[in-house]
């Protein structure tokens, strides 16, 4: 009977371990759910808001067809059959434009739901992004409009003409709206076209759907195969675009392309002691030249080798391009603007030595977004030489600067509704290959000199931004980039990570308004991740999230010491500054661990810091699911939350060496078990 009440107690104590470990299972699986919790507590309190006297009604999209009878309330809302409004949306998008007399046309954030009522995969949209919205419908499954605004072009000749497909009608519409707005420029902060910041929308669709390259085109909307629509929504623009183009191309200066028809584009690339790289770079130009486009190569070396540089004065013939030779330290943003002093051509093309052209019409796409009166900067897509691993799709203003997003992911795959398939409006792209009128480019007095090595890309797109121009990145172009060849890499030595920072500091200096703000990347997306993901940071991803180590008084538990307890540690080191001047907070202390054989749900860890000054630390961890770890292990029992972190202030160990251990007790028994690593954390003055 005693046994009997014993494991009663022991099942008990095993239920609720269990629970409570899958319950963090989940709320570690699930941030989106985390994010919602967080940011719309605001419902309860808009329920009990005085309702606003502006009128709205709902219409669904595919009813937008010939016949359709404008209705008399203030704004129209279409919405897609595919899901369904939020029970707030007609209250929040009347006050939206009740508290925005400018804006005409809004369009929502939105969401999926599952047929349990779970929302999942956010869809948090840009502010107006013309170029965006020319590749594909990307306001997605709700867009409004005032009534009174839709009556300018209603029924006017050559302006919007419904056909039998009404989602294809309001693409359109969105179109004729937009051109009638005119120029918008992507840094005014009173634009007609917005973004209702919140998730309005839950489309109907299970949790376990993969975004594909068809649903991309088709605006992230599902349809049958014998249902698809008439064009695809690029399609819709073609002709206008052309026209447009053609109209821009027609307004361009002759002088430096004389009396031919064809555009000159120069290309610059500076180099330096990498004539094979150059070679291959150079050599791929000439392969894919077009017969629409004229072409000046400009290569500006700051100091080759004497053998370095006759080999590069070998080329010169061979490939038609001009070399300027001249000594003196890197510097990229003077090599390019040498460069452009010297080059003919209307636009500029930058490119670094270690590009490589893949395709024929690359000029051509690149040029057709440059000529737009409203475009700054254009950049392609790159890819690690050889593979489908994505280096560039366009740069991001992130919480700790510009960076690049999707960075060494499969290009074979499509990521979060096309940002590595449409054109994209961003923020900046990169100089590795960067278009640009050259008049635009002037207008901002090219590059920064100040900035040598890195963001001077970045500051010319924010320069170029701030003069009301949107830059442009286009997925369509694809180059290998054998990036680190010309270079190396910043963060390979603590001096290079100081010149990091200290031309990071330069940039924000310069564009004060910018500095963690991207009107191209919604401010509910992450803004420390490479990912398009929900910006929730669970607490193993706070840097600001410490936890205070305790003093072992006692000896060091050897009588503990058991290999069924495994470790790996991967990081273990004073934390990262991520601003100039800022000094590191803390210690990081990263890994995984697992107990052989056993439940590992029972088991609560602390590590333990044995110093070589005879002092011993005791710091709690925060653990983390760690789905590869569930990947490597399939035999083990319940490792999901394996993954541990603990940030430790640094203030709180005395300095020494200490050597990194951990201490893992079981809360359904008292077995203790512990297990030292070779892994050192040192910890200066």
């Amino acid at each position: 009977m005693q046994n009997l009440l014993k494991d009663m107690i022991k099942q008990q104590l095993h239920n609720r371990c269990y629970e409570k470990y899958a319950k963090e299972v989940l709320r570690q699986s699930d941030a989106y759910t985390q994010w919602i919790l967080q940011n719309e507590m605001w419902k309860k309190q808009y329920r009990k808001k005085q309702k606003s006297q502006t009128t709205v009604t709902i219409c669904a999209m595919q009813d937008f067809v010939p016949g359709f009878q404008i209705p008399d309330e203030d704004i129209l809302v279409f919405v897609r059959d595919n899901g369904k409004l939020d029970t707030l949306a007609s209250q929040v998008i009347a006050d939206f434009y009740d508290a925005n007399a400018q804006v005409k046309i809004a369009y929502t954030d939105e969401d999926c739901i599952d047929g349990e009522g779970l929302r999942h995969t956010p869809w948090f949209k840009p502010e107006w992004s013309p170029d965006t919205l020319h590749s594909f419908a990307y306001y997605g499954n709700v867009l409004t409009v005032r009534t009174e605004t839709l009556r300018t072009i209603w029924g006017v000749p050559d302006k919007l003409e419904l056909t039998r497909k009404g989602e294809q009608n309001v693409y359109r519409m969105f179109l004729c709206l937009a051109e009638s707005f005119g120029e918008i420029p992507a840094n005014s902060t009173n634009k007609p076209i917005a973004d209702i910041d919140k998730v309005l929308f839950h489309r109907e669709i299970e949790k376990n759907y993969i975004l594909s390259d068809a649903d991309a085109a088709y605006s992230d909307s599902i349809y049958e195969e014998n249902d698809k629509p008439d064009l695809l929504y690029a399609d819709l623009i073609s002709e206008k675009h052309k026209e447009t183009n053609q109209a821009a191309k027609g307004e361009l200066k002759k002088g430096s392309c004389e009396d031919s028809d064809k555009e000159l584009v120069s290309i610059i690339i500076p180099s330096k002691d990498q004539p094979d790289v150059l070679e291959t770079c150079i050599a791929s130009i000439r392969q894919f030249d077009s017969e629409d486009i004229r072409t000046e190569i400009i290569v500006v070396d700051n100091g080759s080798t004497a053998y370095n540089r006759l080999r590069v004065e070998e080329f010169v013939k061979k490939y038609n391009m001009r070399y300027f030779y001249k000594p003196m330290p890197f510097n990229f943003s003077i090599m390019c603007n040498m460069g452009a002093a010297r080059a003919k051509g209307d636009f500029l093309l930058f490119l670094n030595d270690d590009m490589e052209v893949t395709q024929e019409n690359w000029l051509e796409c690149m040029l057709e977004s440059a000529r737009l009166p409203h475009v700054g900067a254009v950049g392609a897509k790159l890819l690690y030489p050889d593979s489908d691993l994505i280096q560039h799709v366009g740069v991001t203003n992130l919480a700790i600067g510009p960076a690049h997003k999707l960075l060494k992911l499969h290009d074979e795959n499509v990521y979060y509704h096309g940002q590595n398939r449409h054109t994209y409006d961003m923020i900046g792209v990169t100089a590795a290959c960067l278009m640009v009128e050259q008049d635009k480019f002037r207008k901002v007095d090219g590059f920064r000199e100040e900035l040598a090595v890195a963001y001077n890309d970045v500051d010319l797109c924010f320069a170029l931004y701030e003069q009301g121009f949107y830059n442009v990145q286009r997925n369509d172009v694809v180059l290998f980039h054998h990036e680190s060849l010309s270079r190396g890499d910043d963060l390979l030595s603590d001096e290079k990570k100081e010149r990091l920072l200290r031309e990071k500091s330069v940039l924000y200096t310069k564009h004060p308004e910018l500095k963690g703000y991207d009107p191209f990347y919604n401010r509910h997306l992450a803004g420390m991740k490479h990912m398009y993901l929900c910006d929730y940071q669970f607490e193993y991803e706070q840097e600001n999230y410490y936890v205070r180590p305790v003093k072992w008084n006692k000896e060091e538990p050897l009588e503990w010491e058991n290999n069924c307890l495994n470790i790996t540690i991967e990081i273990a080191k004073l934390q990262d500054k991520h601003d100039l001047g800022e000094i590191p907070r803390g210690f990081h202390i990263e890994g995984w661990s697992y107990v052989l054989d056993m439940d590992n749900s029972h088991y609560d860890r602390q590590l333990l810091l044995i110093g070589d000054n005879d002092m011993i630390y005791e710091v709690d961890t925060i653990c983390r699911n760690r789905r590869d770890v569930v990947r490597i292990l399939p035999k083990q029992q319940n490792v999901e939350l394996a993954g541990f972190v603990c940030r430790i202030p640094r203030g709180d160990i005395l300095p020494g060496t200490y050597t990194i251990a951990m201490l893992a007790k079981d809360s359904c028994s008292k077995q203790q078990l512990y297990k030292k690593t070779a892994t050192q954390l040192v910890v200066g003055d």
